[in-house]
């Protein structure tokens, strides 16, 4: 599908698993540059490996929003 969106920025928080994981790899695979977040460095590598292997570009940024 196209969306419209490729070459676009997206910042998705809480992506290092689960719906905003999905979130992420689907942005990328619509051509979309994603940063994603989270508090598991581990998770986030794991974003990372699966937007680039949907072809995307990603960046990690380990943040926890509960800590001011």
């Amino acid at each position: 599908m196209d969306l419209g969106i490729k070459g676009k920025v997206a910042l998705v928080m809480a992506s290092s698993r689960g719906l905003g994981q999905a979130m992420a790899v689907s942005l990328a695979r619509e051509g979309v540059k994603v940063a994603v977040t989270g508090r598991s460095e581990e998770g986030l590598q794991k974003s990372v490996e699966l937007i680039k292997a949907a072809g995307g570009v990603a960046l990690a940024l380990n943040w926890d929003l509960s800590d001011s």
